[in-house]
Formats: C-alpha cells, sequence, structure tokens
C-alpha cells in the first residue's frame, strides 16, 4: 500500500486518506451523509443510487504450516478449504490504519 499512497500524495497533495476495516461501517450511509467521498473495497449490496467499478481479480490465499494435511497439494479446491477449521482475526473497532496528509496542510 506505501506505493499507492506516495503516489496520491504526489499528484493530489490535499487528499486525505483513512483506511479503515469497512466490514463494521455502513459505507452507504457514510456516502449518503458525506462522511466519506469515495469508498474502495468488497461490497455486497451498494444500493442503487450508487455506481460501481470493479477494480481488480483478487485470489484468496492460505498459509498452513509445512506440515499440514492439506499442504501435500499446490493448490486446494474452495470446497477442501471449507472443510478446514477456520479461524478468523479482526477488529471491531479500529482507529485509522493510515492517513496522508501534506505538510501544507499541517497549517
Amino acid at each position: 500500500m506505501g506505493a499507492v499512497v506516495a503516489k496520491v500524495i504526489k499528484i493530489a497533495p490535499h487528499v486525505t486518506l483513512d483506511f479503515r476495516p469497512s466490514g463494521t461501517l455502513d459505507i452507504p450511509d457514510m456516502l449518503d451523509r458525506a462522511a466519506i467521498d469515495l469508498a474502495i473495497g468488497s461490497f455486497s449490496e451498494q444500493g442503487e443510487r450508487f455506481s460501481r467499478q470493479q477494480l481488480l481479480r483478487d485470489e484468496f490465499v492460505a498459509l498452513l504450516r509445512k506440515n499440514h494435511p492439506a499442504a501435500s497439494t499446490r493448490e486446494l479446491s474452495i470446497e477442501a478449504f471449507a472443510a478446514l477449521p477456520q479461524l478468523e482475526i479482526h477488529r471491531c473497532s479500529m482507529p485509522p490504519i493510515s492517513s496522508t496528509r501534506s505538510s501544507t496542510d499541517a497549517s
């Protein structure tokens, strides 16, 4: 993400980037209230009043210990992955991960 932040600072020095986990936020409401201007992420519902454009396709990556039974194959089907015990880690409330603001904004 560092390269993206550096490029934004260079081409739009007065823009503030605020990175937050979106799973606990009401993004459509925040857009309606003008609390945010743009949301980038994976959204199941965006509402008919918002436009949407796919930016990329991403793949899921799983990390397992070297001797894990599922590590015997290079690719793991979604069915096999779903059958494995899962651990989900997330924070319900978290301050911004990164915020950029040019030095001219500090005055």
